[in-house]
């Protein structure tokens, strides 16, 4: 660490490099903040809709040639010559519904301003590593919204106030780390304020706790009317560590709305961040399903169970898998919440439950639906094995909100690959993908893949290379 710091650019004290004045920046560093934040925030709305679908385009030609070149098909080669260079066809881009404001999480960063002094709350300037810990606040990013803004400028006057220090990031002293803000659609706000102990004792959180719970029940942020307030204390970042989440004042969750149902959300549980657009994304994965009244959906890596609900009165039955165990208790009760009795929740590692559940969930239904929203590095190969050696599931519907990551390559490669001893049963083929815009502003999108598993016929078909016939099955 030592090291680290002395070529980091920065006196240990985590004072700035001195510039000279033709290193001084020519723009200002709120526009500057607005170009790491939110890159495309002066492009035309509809340009970086076309953006995207070049971007999603290049990608899912890279995925076409990975999964070519693990299954040099005909069937694979005429696909291509059928839409441009994929594997399937890729259908028009599905705008964010609201483009400034939407997001319903951020996570502030607490940490020295561009003076170099004091805890400022917003984003980082740039990274560590480039010789930057500069923290700006986030009143002129496009993505925040109102509410957030004004929660984040309560929380500055706390820390303002505060007789603990901002956590200095080169010398790792100091305090206060980071605020977390959730703003819902309910008019609930939750906030996790995530404080390093250092060497605070057990009564000195305790202080700290009562000095937030003050401020902001009978104090000035009272204004702000936080449903929940938690504080975390984190030290040194560790793998497999469960998060401590300690409630200051509040309820312990707060509540979202979507797509007509109500749903619980704890400090730690996965939301889309975007719910306008959310709802935009579930009706796509709704309508690719195709459900029919004996439908079996697994829902997996369901976080608090947001798809699988959203279908499951159209579905004999729903199995959400979620490996963050309060998320699952969240899901559990939003099913209850909303009246839903045939979706079950299983707390675990997807590449450890779901074999065990194929293997002896006792399934009647003649379509079942596999729905997975992996995590940005795609799913674990355990997974796709799984899928692929059990004949019951003859659809996926893949969702990614990084579909240029290599590990969603090799997933879709690893579906669609020809039998062998790791993937046993027939594979699967692309059908169509679709790009929905989660975040306004960014290179980021989410998009939407189906799969459907071969026949043998179709197989035998495609190794013979008669690929219209295929084709034509495939359409019916």
């Amino acid at each position: 660490m030592q090291k680290k710091r002395e070529h980091s650019g920065f006196a240990e004290d985590g004072a700035h490099p001195k510039r000279s004045k033709t290193d001084e920046p020519a723009v200002p560093l709120s526009q500057q903040l607005s170009d790491v934040t939110t890159p495309l925030w002066n492009v035309p709305y509809e340009e970086q809709l076309k953006m995207k679908m070049t971007q999603a385009t290049d990608a899912l030609k890279k995925i076409s040639r990975a999964v070519e070149k693990n299954q040099p098909e005909a069937w694979f080669k005429q696909h291509k010559s059928l839409h441009d260079g994929l594997l399937c066809k890729l259908e028009e881009i599905i705008p964010s519904p609201v483009h400034t404001g939407y997001r319903n999480k951020c996570e502030f960063t607490i940490g020295p301003g561009a003076d170099g002094n004091g805890g400022v709350i917003g984003f980082r300037l740039s990274s560590y590593k480039d010789g930057n810990i500069t923290v700006l606040p986030p009143y002129d990013c496009v993505h925040v919204s109102d509410r957030a803004k004004e929660i984040v400028k309560v929380f500055q006057s706390f820390i303002d106030q505060s007789d603990l220090p901002a956590l200095n990031p080169v010398n790792l002293s100091g305090h206060w780390r980071s605020l977390t803000v959730r703003t819902c659609n309910t008019g609930e706000d939750m906030v996790v304020v995530v404080i390093h102990p250092q060497d605070l004792t057990k009564e000195g959180l305790d202080k700290q706790k009562t000095l937030l719970t003050q401020y902001f029940t009978t104090g000035p942020g009272a204004t702000c009317g936080l449903a929940s307030l938690y504080l975390q204390p984190l030290g040194q970042r560790q793998s497999g560590v469960t998060p401590d989440y300690q409630l200051v004042c509040g309820t312990s969750y707060v509540h979202e709305k979507l797509m007509g149902l109500t749903f619980r959300i704890s400090p730690d549980s996965f939301f889309q961040v975007n719910t306008a657009a959310a709802e935009r994304l579930y009706s796509v994965i709704i309508d690719w399903c195709s459900v029919k009244d004996n439908t079996v959906l697994f829902d997996i890596c369901c976080g608090t169970g947001t798809i699988g609900l959203t279908m499951a009165k159209s579905v004999s039955e729903v199995v959400g898998i979620e490996m963050v165990e309060q998320a699952v208790k969240d899901a559990e009760v939003n099913a209850q919440e909303n009246g839903i009795n045939n979706m079950c929740f299983v707390c675990g590692k997807a590449e450890d439950v779901l074999p065990e559940l194929l293997n002896t969930q006792k399934i009647t239904a003649n379509h079942v639906i596999g729905v997975v929203d992996p995590p940005r590095a795609g799913l674990h190969q355990r997974v796709v094995q799984a899928i692929r050696k059990s004949p019951l599931i003859q659809k996926i519907i893949f969702v990614s909100c990084d579909v240029q990551h290599s590990g969603v390559t090799n997933n879709i490669v690893d579906l669609c690959r020809m039998k062998s001893n790791r993937f046993t049963g027939m594979p699967f083929r692309p059908v169509r993908a679709k790009v929905v815009d989660m975040f306004p502003h960014t290179r980021h999108f989410e998009v939407v893949m189906e799969l459907q598993r071969l026949t043998q016929q179709e197989l035998d078909v495609a190794t013979n290379s008669n690929c219209s016939n295929l084709e034509e099955s495939s359409t019916t």
